[in-house]
């Protein structure tokens, strides 16, 4: 009976820290053995508040405490850590949670997608191996998880590489033309998208067509026509 006292209020801090868009994404970029410090020390709290709440508001008699196997407090804890996981969220949605998650981490890539993905805002996403997009996002993976595992998923305009030498950027593919030029193609649609594990991102960043060939010297409405 002792032990189950101690895993349950464990486990009441771990429904709180699971339950909250405050915490719960955060929760997702940590190891494992943080999130057990974690949801142990919540424990705690809640388990002090359920015992001052059963002095007041007692739920169990003696004998039904003992064929639960657990004491009050510990069910007190329970029932708070579910209560004030959930409703926190009513005001609190998960959007803000996951960027604040990141934000708090220094996740400046997710940031960024998923402001560029709220905006659909043109972007360049460089991957480990040179190759490189130009397009709109078409999904966050900080919506879908809070992580920096996932996907990106982005609707391209065009694909090149960037030289290993002077990172100078070359297009190699244009899609605008399919786009503009398929009567059947409509923004956004499932079937036009590329998939990009996060893991082989190296870098993501706003992109301003009107100032490529001025950087580069290639001509970007050409290859747009």
């Amino acid at each position: 009976m002792a032990t189950l006292n101690l895993l349950v209020p464990a486990l009441a801090g771990y429904l709180l820290l699971r339950g909250s868009n405050f915490s719960r994404f955060g929760l997702l970029r940590e190891s494992g053995y943080h999130v057990v410090f974690r949801a142990a020390l919540w424990g705690i709290v809640l388990y002090v508040g359920g015992w001052f709440i059963s002095r007041s508001l007692p739920l169990l008699d003696e004998c039904a405490a003992d064929n639960l196997g657990i004491n009050e407090a510990s069910l007190w804890s329970l029932l708070m850590g579910g209560f004030f996981g959930w409703v926190p969220n009513i005001f609190y949605s998960a959007l803000q949670g996951a960027r604040r998650a990141a934000e708090r981490k220094g996740d400046v890539i997710d940031v960024l997608v998923d402001e560029a993905c709220k905006t659909r805002e043109v972007v360049e996403v460089s991957l480990q191996g040179g190759k490189t997009y130009i397009g709109y996002f078409y999904e966050s993976t900080i919506r879908k998880y809070g992580t920096t595992s996932g996907e990106l998923v982005l609707i391209p305009l065009f694909s090149g590489y960037r030289n290993s030498d002077d990172q100078t950027l070359h297009l190699t593919t244009n899609y605008v033309g399919f786009l503009l030029g398929s009567a059947s193609y409509r923004p956004w649609d499932d079937d036009f998208k590329v998939v990009v594990p996060r893991s082989t991102v190296r870098w993501v960043r706003p992109f301003h067509m009107h100032l490529f060939p001025r950087s580069t010297g290639e001509n970007l409405d050409a290859q747009a026509s």
